[in-house]
């Protein structure tokens, strides 16, 4: 195959990504694929003497070239000018050079490149993977580069619809791939967790910058960037409140915005003879790696929220080095747990100096005890287990084979899988649960009901039946189902839209072949959470990402309708949070045939409660005609409580024969069990039940 890997920095340069990039490419040469680099001249750092290169040069058989920028110099203008100059360049040698088979960029420069690589390699037709080290804007947000709320609404719009053009999401943590799912569900099942390996190091041996610490000090060392993300002022803060007598090394080596501040801050430490703080300048992997076998422990420090976001590849290197770790981030991210589990050194909260302060003093102890020889055993094991160098240029060779066959995966089709359940009874929670599983995926938005009526709007309610299936509106809802699974490369497509509960004989007679997992709840324990959906304030950007989905030619209806919907509105006024026994005058969620007459004749709580006994009752007599081994049932109540066991069961009902991963139920909770009666006291809640009495014993509620 042709590949083409992009990046702003290659080796020579001192970056990480620029040496990775070229083990990974040599990689891909050695499996005979022809491989290019498109880069630009070296520019991460004047701190390291690495001159000009060559504009096409061949480096281990990787073709590489590079394009100019604008120099920088650390400063605003030249960086900004580079984020649209750099992905420009980029973009035009794809869309006018010959064609590759598989195109993968980074993020540097952070959202733009991506973005105009998707965008040309979807114009060649070539597939693209978007190799993750970090998540931007989010990152950004954090730092306050991208506080601007438009700034930030935009640039986030561009990283997703980069993920959406993407055959493969690379990222390097299970909390990386939270925030990508949070992002959007639909990409679940292009995420690969495929994590840095150690830096390599393709100079000649070099020497410590350092010579060994004097006999009976801990040396801390820190190497890499010295930015705002590192969250590095509250490690100075701890060094000063060491207790005396206990000799520390803290050795920073690198460049960054924050070093400034932090020579600043450390010079108030200069008056302790017991606590040295050293600034080298950003040197060599090999230097890198010299000065580590001279430490005690590795300092991976992170500002709050940041490791959501982004995994320090410095950590990788410390563990291959046998270097024991000092972490401070959030304790329930995956990069502490590995930590704190495998005894791999200390971890503690970010950005608390005397918790830091603490584990300096825990990890001097454990030092004077054991030279922490039961720590180096450890990170030694897991440096074997998870940053081998072969098994992840292993699983590269595997990524970059299969990227095309995803692409060329349009011809397959997807299976189907419908979700059936009254509003508020956990349908988002299950479908947001099962996209989690690879190889699943949904539409990025909460319902599609205006893509169901397709065909149908004159019908005013939602109850429609199998006579509704024309052949024209099954071929449109096949064909969009088929298009999203071909377009995120996923085997099963997921849908819940609450209102299907209303029309499963239609729905049914559109997909013969789909599953239905019909999810129940107790529905007077639902409604206080459905009322306040009712009263919920309106939200454009929740609309705008389901007017994506609605087709063209049906648009100018349903705004018409829209609009005459908020002039009632206006005219009649609308139910209030705190006014449960007023009318409503227009209606939200599934409607039955006779909602008119529904919103007319009862106040809201008693709406809420008929609405999901219509919903759940047409449902039940629907499903009786599916064939049963297309059918489960599923309680609301014993999912939350069993999560994991629940989801064992419907996989194996959806035929997957591995079991699901935990995680995938780890932000299920059943704190929602109970409450909405609780909410609506006794008196509502009876009078509710005695509405529902008939549907709630037939469920098994009463």
């Amino acid at each position: 195959m042709r590949i083409l890997a992009v990046h702003r920095y290659f080796w020579p340069d001192t970056p990480p990504y620029a040496s990775f990039l070229r083990l990974i490419g040599g990689r891909w040469v050695a499996d005979g694929h022809q491989v290019e680099i498109l880069t630009a001249q070296p520019s991460y750092t004047s701190a390291h003497d690495v001159g000009p290169r060559p504009r096409s040069e061949m480096v281990d058989q990787l073709s590489v070239s590079r394009v100019p920028v604008v120099p920088e110099g650390g400063r605003l203008p030249g960086q900004l000018i580079n984020l649209v100059v750099f992905p420009a360049q980029v973009a035009a040698r794809i869309l006018f050079g010959p064609h590759r088979d598989v195109v993968m960029c980074s993020t540097a420069p952070q959202v733009t490149l991506g973005f105009a690589v998707s965008l040309a390699a979807k114009q060649r037709r070539t597939s693209f993977i978007y190799h993750c080290m970090d998540l931007h804007p989010e990152i950004g947000r954090l730092s306050g580069e991208f506080a601007n709320p438009l700034a930030y609404s935009v640039l986030a719009a561009m990283d997703r619809a980069t993920m959406r053009r993407a055959a493969r999401i690379v990222v390097l943590s299970e909390d990386m791939r939270a925030a990508v799912i949070k992002r959007d569900p639909s990409l679940t099942s292009k995420i690969e967790i495929l994590n840095n390996f150690a830096l390599p190091d393709f100079e000649v041996e070099e020497s410590s910058p350092l010579a060994d610490p004097p006999e009976g000090t801990l040396r801390i060392v820190f190497t890499g960037n010295l930015g705002r993300y590192q969250g590095l002022e509250s490690v100075i803060d701890a060094l000063r409140l060491l207790p005396p007598g206990l000799p520390v090394e803290m050795v920073f080596m690198g460049e960054g915005k924050a070093k400034h501040d932090l020579v600043a801050a450390a010079a108030g430490i200069g008056h302790r003879p017991d606590v040295d703080v050293w600034f080298l300048p950003h040197g060599s992997p090999a230097s890198a790696r010299a000065l580590m076998r001279t430490a005690h422990l590795g300092l991976v420090s992170l500002a709050p929220e940041v490791v959501k976001y982004a995994y320090p590849s410095k950590t990788a290197t410390y563990a291959v080095e046998g270097l024991p770790l000092l972490v401070a981030c959030e304790q329930d991210s995956e990069l502490a747990r590995s930590v704190r589990e495998g005894g791999l050194g200390v971890t503690v909260a970010t950005g608390n100096a005397e918790a830091m302060a603490g584990a300096i003093q825990n990890a001097r102890s454990q030092w004077e005890r054991d030279r922490t020889e039961s720590w180096r055993s450890a990170i030694a094991d897991h440096a074997r287990q998870a940053f081998d160098e072969n098994a992840m240029l292993d699983r590269w060779a595997r990524l970059v084979q299969e990227a095309p066959m995803q692409e060329r995966s349009a011809s397959n089709t997807s299976d189907v899988v419908i979700i059936v359940g009254a509003p508020r009874s956990g349908t988002n929670m299950l479908r947001d649960v099962l996209t989690s599983l690879d190889g699943f995926t949904t539409w990025p938005c909460d319902e599609i009901n205006l893509m169901w009526k397709h065909g149908n709007l004159d019908v005013a309610h939602d109850e429609l039946n199998p006579d509704h299936a024309r052949p024209e509106v099954v071929r449109y809802l096949r064909h969009q189902f088929q298009k999203l699974g071909r377009k995120h490369g996923a085997h099963t497509v997921v849908e819940k839209t609450c209102a299907t509960s209303l029309r499963v004989g239609f729905a049914a007679a559109v997909f013969p072949d789909a599953k239905f997992i019909f999810i129940r709840r107790d529905g007077v324990d639902a409604a206080p959470s459905a009322m306040k959906r009712w009263n919920a304030a309106f939200s454009l950007r929740y609309t705008l990402k389901k007017v994506r989905w609605v087709p063209p030619s049906d648009l100018p209806r349903h705004l018409y309708e829209f609009g005459a919907k908020k002039v009632r509105q206006r005219l009649a006024g609308d139910a209030r949070r705190d006014a449960v026994h007023h009318k409503v005058a227009t209606w939200w969620g599934p409607r039955p045939a006779d909602f008119r007459n529904l919103q007319r004749e009862h106040p809201l709580d008693e709406v809420a409660i008929i609405q999901w006994q219509r919903c759940v009752e047409s449902a039940v007599r629907a499903l009786k005609d599916v064939p049963d081994e297309q059918v489960i049932e599923v309680g609301y109540e014993n999912f939350v409580n069993e999560p994991y066991r629940e989801l064992q069961r419907i996989t194996q009902f959806l035929g997957i024969t591995d079991s699901p991963p935990r995680s995938a139920v780890e932000l299920v909770t059943k704190g929602s069990v109970g409450k909405g009666r609780q909410e609506l006291g006794a008196e509502a809640s009876t009078r509710l039940d005695r509405i529902a009495q008939r549907t709630l014993g037939t469920l098994g509620y009463v």
